[in-house]
């Protein structure tokens, strides 16, 4: 599979919709997953990870560990649990919209995207919200 969940509790038809939304954000962008690896964590996990190979002593709520090449997708993106709802009460979101936002967060940075300046931290926002908005988009069936 091209996109996989860990530790999450997904359905089946839910993990096929978000997949799919992930490939279309990667298209969109004119890239492919070739691999993408979701693992949800829990916080001492989670600073265990950014001690570790950040050497950061802090929550994170996103690790992504890139491995892509030209415009083939392939990482690995660990997701705190704690930080995903410490997040979603401090700007007012649910926590789906929130998850939404880290799972294309992850994938955005492994298309080239960053959020180290004021600047990257604007684009990599509106990109952001441009995922979370195409993934509630409601498909249209025809009969």
């Amino acid at each position: 599979m091209k996109v996989q969940f860990h530790n999450f509790d997904f359905s089946p038809a839910y993990s096929a919709r978000l997949s799919q939304w992930l490939l279309e954000v990667a298209k969109k962008h004119r890239f492919e997953i070739e691999q993408i690896i979701y693992t949800l964590c829990a916080r001492d996990k989670m600073l265990v990870l950014n001690q570790y190979y950040l050497d950061h002593n802090t929550d994170t709520d996103i690790i992504t560990f890139d491995y892509s090449e030209k415009n083939s997708v392939s990482a690995e993106v660990f997701i705190s649990s704690y930080m995903l709802k410490v997040n979603a009460k401090k700007y007012n979101q649910n926590t789906e919209n929130e998850l939404i936002r880290l799972f294309s967060h992850g994938l955005l940075h492994c298309m080239g995207f960053a959020d180290k300046s004021p600047a990257d931290q604007k684009e990599m926002r509106l990109q952001e919200e441009a995922c979370i908005q195409l993934f509630h988009v409601k498909p249209v069936h025809y009969v």
